[in-house]
């Protein structure tokens, strides 16, 4: 049940992302760290073709409070970043 309703949770991301799909840079601003993981993580999970069809236009994200996060975005972040 928990694996279903994160599911859901990353496809209504997704849907949320995509309009977006001109913005070149994007910068997530979250006082308690758990939208800039969670995003970091939706992202992380697509494979080549869909990291290619959400925001195709990106070259830049930043995150506020990376300094504390930098660890876990950057690992979920990494699969993104390579099949960009």
């Amino acid at each position: 049940m928990r694996k279903y309703i994160s599911l859901i949770q990353s496809m209504s991301c997704l849907r949320c992302l995509r309009p977006f799909n001109a913005v070149q840079f994007l910068h997530v601003n979250d006082g308690n760290e758990e939208l800039s993981i969670h995003i970091a993580r939706v992202l992380g999970e697509l494979d080549g073709e869909g990291a290619a069809e959400v925001l195709p236009m990106l070259h830049t994200l930043t995150f506020s409070r990376f300094y504390f996060i930098r660890r876990k975005v950057t690992r979920l972040l990494k699969p993104f970043v390579n099949a960009r």
